[in-house]
């Protein structure tokens, strides 16, 4: 039953190789997506808004610091000249991601509430350690997701997005006793399995 669907959907694939592949990593990311919205009305349940709230908070921080990580040179890598040039790019964005993560751990715990203060997101305080963990797990997922993409590896790319979104579930699920952590900690491991 589930090989006739999937022969069925590979055959309805483009036959152009680009839109073939960025077909396939929409329906990657439209599957995680469906994933999550599907086990929503469960977390509800399970965690309070105001945990939710704090995830948002956390997911929109550790957004924009990713960017600022990897200097997007991770970016380039689909389209490099050669695969050295590829790799040279790759090392760059995870030596800047090495950096920077180390740079905001250390000053998250030098001065991390004052800090967080200073930004009106004090609410991250008692979670501040999960956020350089989540932006090297984001930025590392994100250098390796383009060396894939290089190498046309798109059914990887997108199967790896639905194991993110369901181990991300799972584990939201299971760590439910330990409050806004436990959905904190679900959605870093959710990066984490993704690298």
């Amino acid at each position: 039953m589930i090989s006739s669907v999937l022969s069925a959907v590979r055959r309805a694939l483009p036959k152009n190789q680009f839109a073939r592949g960025a077909s396939v990593l929409m329906a990657g990311n439209a599957g995680a997506q469906l994933l999550m919205l599907l086990a929503t009305p469960v977390l509800t349940r399970l965690y309070d808004p105001s945990a939710f709230g704090l995830l948002a908070l956390l997911v929109s921080v550790n957004s924009m610091l990713v960017i600022l990580a990897t200097l997007r040179y991770e970016g380039a890598v689909p389209i490099a000249e050669s695969d050295e040039q590829a790799s040279d790019l790759m090392l760059l964005a995870a030596s800047a991601l090495c950096a920077f993560s180390a740079a905001i751990a250390l000053l998250l715990l030098f001065s991390g509430d004052r800090l967080l203060t200073l930004l009106s997101i004090e609410a991250l305080s008692p979670y501040k350690e999960l956020i350089p963990a989540g932006v090297f797990f984001a930025g590392s997922f994100q250098i390796a997701s383009y060396w894939a993409i290089r190498k046309k590896h798109f059914g990887e790319v997108a199967s790896l997005r639905l194991i993110q979104s369901t181990a991300g579930f799972f584990a939201q699920a299971v760590l439910s006793s330990l409050g806004a952590t436990g959905l904190l900690l679900g959605n870093l491991t959710s990066s984490g399995v993704g690298v």
